[in-house]
């Protein structure tokens, strides 16, 4: 019988029925809801620093109209901003916020017809510690995508070469270097100027962001010396021969340095310091070292010589 007649009329007045019951509905007070508001921290009191994520949403309790709460349930509510430096308290060496403090602040997220009821946690605890400076130095990390023959010609230059580190101290100490963003260098070229970013370690803050790094490449080259052998340390009641008694050695020098190597740079020599009657084996370790700093690698033959001690 109820779709005898003019039924979509009958389904319109329904409708409206069922509206307007709702309407009523939603305007009676009394209902009560709970919202989740994000939470903001600003303004750390001076010296300090959160080392751990502090909590990001409030629970909060109202009650009000239904249809204030439908209206509050269809848009994103505004986050609470809390200023520490004015809200934080401390006890027994814990650092907590009260937020009843901030309720006035959260209220004002609501109209005139909203009551807070309550807010969930009552105490919010926030772990800080002292925040301590560290100076620095900072290295380039690249990628190394060209020949052995193509090298620095000297060191990367850095403006500024180091850079202060901010945070607890128990990060800091583990922290002794700073290093660019990992870049492509382009050493077809004589010189290279960049501006690279610096990657701040876990939990720390850079004073300066990026630096200037200035770099001059070069080719390598190689040369050849052959210099006697020296011995040290013999002992005074002996004559100590080796054989060979000379070396020849090969190292590497940039293109702009080779005149200024020279075989004069270069000594070798045996320690003889362990050689006495008892002694079972018959070489000794050759040892070479170079004065000059243009001198990048150095290999030598041979690695040992043998020896003959005769008593005087």
């Amino acid at each position: 019988r109820l779709l005898k007649g003019n039924n979509s009329a009958k389904i319109l007045f329904l409708l409206l029925s069922i509206f307007l019951w709702f309407l009523i509905k939603l305007s009676n007070e009394g209902y009560v809801t709970e919202f989740e508001i994000p939470v903001s921290y600003i303004d750390l009191p001076e010296g300090k620093k959160l080392t751990e994520e502090p909590l990001e949403v409030l629970t909060v309790k109202v009650r009000s109209h239904g249809y204030d709460l439908l209206k509050y349930q269809l848009r994103v509510l505004e986050p609470v901003s809390v200023n520490l430096s004015k809200n934080l308290s401390a006890e027994g060496g814990k650092y907590f916020w009260d937020t009843d403090k901030s309720r006035s602040k959260i209220e004002e997220i609501f109209d005139d017809n909203t009551t807070v009821v309550s807010i969930s946690p009552e105490i919010v605890y926030l772990k800080l510690q002292e925040v301590e400076r560290k100076k620095v130095k900072v290295y380039l990390d690249y990628q190394r995508n060209f020949s052995q023959e193509k090298a620095f010609y000297s060191a990367p230059q850095f403006d500024p070469d180091s850079v202060v580190i901010v945070g607890a101290g128990q990060d800091l100490q583990k922290v002794d270097s700073i290093f660019t963003e990992t870049t492509e260098l382009h050493p077809d070229l004589d010189d290279e100027n960049l501006k690279l970013k610096l990657v701040a370690p876990k939990n720390l803050e850079l004073q300066e962001t990026e630096v200037a790094v200035k770099i001059k490449y070069t080719t390598l080259t190689e040369g050849t010396v052959e210099i006697p052998i020296y011995t040290r340390f013999v002992n005074d009641d002996y004559t100590l021969n080796i054989f060979p008694d000379r070396v020849k050695v090969k190292y590497q020098v940039s293109i702009e340095d080779y005149s200024l190597v020279n075989e004069a740079d270069f000594e070798a020599y045996v320690d003889c310091s362990n050689v006495s009657d008892s002694s079972m084996s018959s070489l000794l370790k050759v040892q070479v070292e170079s004065s000059s700093t243009h001198v990048r690698k150095l290999i030598f033959e041979p690695r040992q010589v043998e020896y003959i001690q005769i008593k005087k």
